[in-house]
């Protein structure tokens, strides 16, 4: 595979295939290079390009959109937030440390600048290459996810900031006291189709296993309290308050993608999974999951999904997009849509995320 422009192919030693070779001594050994196996190494290397950056260039910045992560190879980057008219500085990554990859999976804005400290030698990796070499080992999505959450609890006053997490400013975090006040946010999935007539009792089997295994890893460690109730066809979700809503969508649409390209490719058609997700929020101790299945139920979202071939379909609240979505950056392709009630009607908003190129979709 040629180098793009602007890059240069990473030095490689004799009996290295992991590409090692250059690597800064100060590597974190659980940094995200170092945690790699040797053949992931290797992959990543062959789809990534190398670049320097010299002391003061920004890697990254704050609103913009996301095209790419960086893995440190050597050097030092500083990452800070607009905090009105100043920058705060909120974190710092090193060797081995994988940056951008929460922005470039989910699609979000940049949320933070990064900017070297010191000169950095790094790996660069186009996003759609990251999401293929995600696609390729979904342990390493495991990982991801398991980093991701613990950047989020970096800071010792609240969720850490980081250049791929959408988040919050600080004057907005609540205080301990205000716990009483916050919501619940409930999270409402079903696969499309479960009784298709051509699927059989081991196809529905084996999508169910799939679909409470991806559900369940998306929301892995954002609470100890999560209940999780089987529906046979999906998953109802309750969030405990004090986990922020955008991590709890930022955890859905970083880390379901993925996971389903993956069971789609081994899978036949009749065990394929399409699936739907609602996101809502309710006071704390009075949630009411109709308010997520009358979202979940929204025709509009099952026609565009059967419609474009999609894995996942995504519609939110109104009050989880204007507190949980649009604040953060998040991304523009949101669509308006009407959801039917009891003798009522509201508005909420729905993505598609994963939909099949457009000739494929224009055959089905």
């Amino acid at each position: 595979m040629a180098a793009r422009p602007g890059f240069r192919r990473p030095r490689r030693g004799p009996g290295d295939p992991g590409g090692l070779t250059g690597l800064s001594s100060r590597v974190n050994p659980a940094s995200f290079w170092a945690t790699l196996h040797p053949a992931e190494r290797q992959l990543f290397w062959r789809l990534a390009g190398e670049k320097s950056y010299p002391a003061g260039r920004a890697l990254m910045r704050e609103g913009d959109r996301s095209d790419h992560v960086v893995v440190i190879l050597d050097g030092r980057t500083m990452v800070s937030v607009r905090d009105g008219a100043a920058e705060r500085v909120v974190a710092y990554r090193g060797p081995g440390d994988l940056i951008g990859e929460r922005a470039a999976l989910q699609g979000y804005a940049r949320s933070a600048t990064v900017v070297a400290v010191e000169a950095v030698h790094a790996l660069v990796m186009r996003t759609q290459d990251f999401a293929a070499f995600i696609s390729a080992h979904p342990a390493v999505l495991s990982f991801i996810e398991k980093l991701i959450n613990e950047r989020f609890d970096e800071e010792p006053d609240g969720p850490a900031y980081d250049p791929d997490l959408p988040h919050r400013p600080a004057s907005d975090r609540p205080g301990p006291g205000a716990l009483a006040d916050q919501k619940s946010t409930l999270v409402a999935t079903n696969v499309l189709g479960f009784d298709w007539l051509l699927r059989s009792a081991e196809d529905r089997r084996i999508m169910h296993a799939a679909m409470v295994k991806m559900t369940r890893s998306a929301l892995t460690g954002l609470g100890e309290e999560c209940l999780f109730e089987d529906q046979r066809d999906g998953m109802l979700v309750v969030v405990p308050p004090g986990v922020p809503t955008p991590a709890i969508v930022g955890r859905l649409t970083g880390a379901l993608p993925a996971a389903l390209r993956w069971h789609n490719r081994i899978y036949n058609i009749c065990a394929q999974l399409q699936l739907r997700i609602a996101v809502d929020t309710a006071p704390a101790g009075r949630p009411d999951p109709a308010t997520a299945g009358q979202l979940l139920a929204t025709p509009a979202l099952a026609r565009a999904i059967s419609s474009s071939r999609a894995n996942l379909g995504m519609i939110v609240s109104s009050s989880v997009y204007d507190t949980a979505i649009r604040p953060y950056g998040g991304p523009v392709d949101y669509q308006p849509v009407r959801v039917q009630g009891t003798g009522s009607s509201q508005q909420a908003w729905m993505q598609l995320i994963d939909p099949a190129p457009d000739r494929l979709a224009r055959i089905a």
